[in-house]
């Protein structure tokens, strides 16, 4: 059995110009957390609804990403039922020559393409100075080194925004 200490815990949360669908969908979702190590990643989603019964996780590591389970009890993490088919969307990044800033820290601005689709549906902004990486590893097979700043993707004529608000 592998042992993994997460050391930081990373907020993303959705700004506030999010049109009106993707804000219905992102209310829905609440914050994101990604606790990073410096081999796996986790992302808990914590649904708001009213008959959701907990939260959900997606481990990152050194393959395709799974749909976890956390037994509270003894710590311990298993791959979901819901099986890694689901969370196997593949996407190529080209880096563009737009560069930001989020939250004061600057970053460079990469378009995502879903591979077979060659459209570009996501642009993400990365730290590539950071010394944590979850780009590389939040979308497997990338391999680009940095921290996700911030997200946008488009969905239907809108557009979901998430930015990281938290870094502990």
């Amino acid at each position: 059995m592998e042992t993994v200490k997460f050391d930081r815990k990373l907020v993303y949360e959705q700004e506030v110009t999010n049109g009106k669908e993707a804000r219905r969908i992102l209310d829905e979702l609440g914050a994101l957390e990604y606790y990073h190590s410096s081999s796996y990643g986790l992302l808990r989603i914590n649904p708001k609804e009213e008959n959701s019964i907990g939260s959900y996780y997606m481990l990152f590591g050194k393959k395709s990403p799974f749909w976890a389970m956390i037994d509270a009890v003894d710590r311990t993490i298993a791959m979901s039922p819901l099986g890694m088919e689901d969370v196997s969307i593949k996407a190529d990044f080209t880096k563009t020559n737009k560069k930001g800033k989020v939250g004061g820290v600057s970053c460079n601005y990469y378009e995502g393409a879903l591979v077979g689709k060659g459209k570009a549906v996501m642009e993400v902004c990365v730290d590539e100075t950071s010394s944590y990486d979850n780009f590389s590893k939040v979308f497997s097979g990338n391999t680009k080194k940095g921290l996700i700043l911030s997200a946008a993707i488009e969905e239907r004529n809108d557009k979901i925004i998430i930015n990281l608000t938290k870094n502990e």
